[in-house]
């Protein structure tokens, strides 16, 4: 029984070592996650500040959100400038979503005023270690208020320039297809 006891205590021992090794080496990949894990829960997701009106043209850079707003059918039409440097209106017709030969571009009706803008961001989150935010952001142009906000938060477990063969391992809470899905559109636009 003393011999069982004192191996006892040896495997006690040696498992305690290696879970504090374990900790100590690994301590900022969790933390991080459940930083993340909070974060996804308090700030990832729809945030609508005031309601947005319908039938609006919006505006919106070439290749970061064009597509987006000119499919939302609450729209009445996307602006952006395009690789020529020449202002064009949009609006989704037919086909896949992606290809801008799914949509009618036209020059401008500059009579037609556009009220809304739609920006992408990205930043890192302070005090943290490979975690990020990124998302869209509605303005009224006019005032330049914040309508809504549109937040995906993304982690990486490890950092890819010490894993074998750079080998990703990131997630993130929210699609950036959710931003303009149709059960999402609903809640941005007033009734």
């Amino acid at each position: 029984m003393h011999k069982y006891f004192r191996a006892s205590a040896w495997i006690l021992g040696a498992c305690t070592i290696v879970i504090a090794v374990i900790c100590a080496h690994f301590g900022d990949n969790i933390r991080g996650y459940y930083k993340f894990k909070s974060l996804c829960e308090t700030e990832a997701g729809i945030q609508v500040f005031h309601p947005l009106q319908r039938g609006v043209g919006w505006t919106a850079k070439r290749n970061y959100g064009h597509l987006v707003i000119a499919n939302m059918k609450q729209v009445a039409f996307g602006r952006y400038v395009d690789a020529n440097g020449t202002l064009r209106d949009i609006r989704y017709r037919t086909g896949p979503i992606g290809a801008e030969a799914s949509y009618d571009i036209v020059s401008a009706d500059i009579t037609k005023p556009v009220v809304y803008s739609l920006t992408m961001f990205t930043e890192a989150v302070p005090e943290t270690h490979r975690t990020h935010r990124s998302g869209y952001e509605v303005r009224e142009i006019a005032t330049g208020r914040l309508m809504v906000r549109w937040t995906q938060v993304g982690y990486s477990t490890f950092d890819q320039d010490h894993t074998l063969l750079a080998a990703p391992s990131g997630q993130v809470c929210h699609s950036w297809h959710d931003f303009d899905n149709p059960e999402n559109q609903a809640k941005y636009f007033a009734n």
